[in-house]
């Protein structure tokens, strides 16, 4: 089975499944890595510039379909993946299926602008506004999505990695 980690950008969904991998002995997969592999290009916004954000989400797709194809992997998704009706498919057949696991890393928008002001990284903006003024929005309108697709919902707002890490291992997984 597939652990797959939702949530908004910032949420922590890599660090965590680097930390439930190295638990488990599985394999930390980054699908937002994947996906900027299939571009060759360096960064997420030289993609978006390059190809647009439908090129992105298309290759979205095609990746998780692949990811599913494997197993015992911690999967890291792309912040926008689980709003995507095909991705919520997949998502869905893997869960019924019982080949996935989706655990939703709720985190309230004032932690997530704390964390993304603390490291910025590549997060190219998804309405046109600068990516923190952004969050208030994008969180809410993304909120309905991870719910649908989530097994498990976890609000990791105010806790460390380490700590969500250990809370899922013990009661989730």
């Amino acid at each position: 089975m597939n652990i797959i980690l939702i949530g908004a950008r910032g949420c922590g969904k890599t660090t965590l499944a680097r930390l439930i991998a190295a638990a488990l002995w599985r394999k930390a997969v980054d699908m937002d890595d994947l996906v900027l592999a299939r571009f060759g290009l360096p960064r997420v916004s030289d993609v978006w510039r390059e190809h647009g954000e439908s090129a992105w989400r298309a290759a979205e797709i095609e990746v998780m379909r692949d990811l599913l194809q494997g197993e015992d992997q911690v999967i890291a998704a792309g912040g926008g993946a689980p709003v995507l009706t095909e991705i919520q498919a997949l998502l869905s057949e893997a869960r019924q299926s019982r080949r996935a696991k989706v655990i939703y890393l709720r985190c309230d928008p004032a932690a997530l602008r704390r964390r993304l002001e603390a490291e910025p990284g590549d997060r190219p903006s998804l309405t046109g506004l600068d990516p923190l003024a952004e969050i208030d929005d994008v969180a809410a309108a993304r909120d309905p999505h991870y719910r649908q697709a989530a097994d498990v919902v976890l609000d990791v707002s105010n806790l460390a990695p380490r700590d969500a890490a250990d809370y899922l291992l013990r009661t989730c997984l």
